[in-house]
C-alpha cells in the first residue's frame, strides 16, 4: 500500500502539468502550481501560527476552494482537517467539537 497524501498528488501534479486547471470556483480558476504554491504558503503560515502533526483544524464557513487548499495544506502540515456545516444549529456544533 502506497502512503500518499493530496498533497503527493497536488505535488506531482505540479511536476507533471503545471499549466492544467486543478481548481474552479466561480470566475476563479487555479493551475496545479498555482495550488502548489498556495497550499505551501498556507502550510508555511499554519507552522508559523503552531500548527504540528496531528493537529486539527476545524473549518466553519462556506463551501469554497479555500476548503480544498486548507486539507492540501493541512496534509501538507502533516494536521487534520475537519469541516464543519456552518448551518448546523449550536447544539449540534457542540456535539461536533
Amino acid at each position: 500500500m502506497h502512503h500518499l497524501t493530496v498533497a503527493d498528488v497536488v505535488r506531482e501534479h505540479r511536476r507533471s502539468r503545471p499549466h492544467v486547471t486543478a481548481l474552479v470556483d466561480g470566475d476563479r480558476r487555479l493551475t496545479y502550481a498555482d495550488l502548489d504554491a498556495r497550499t505551501s504558503r498556507l502550510a508555511n503560515a499554519l507552522i508559523r501560527a503552531g500548527v504540528e502533526p496531528g493537529d486539527r483544524l476545524l473549518w466553519l464557513g462556506v463551501n469554497s476552494f479555500r476548503v480544498i487548499e486548507l486539507l492540501i495544506a493541512s496534509a501538507k502540515v502533516g494536521s487534520i482537517l475537519c469541516i464543519a456545516n456552518w448551518r448546523q444549529s449550536s447544539g449540534e456544533l457542540k456535539f461536533i467539537l
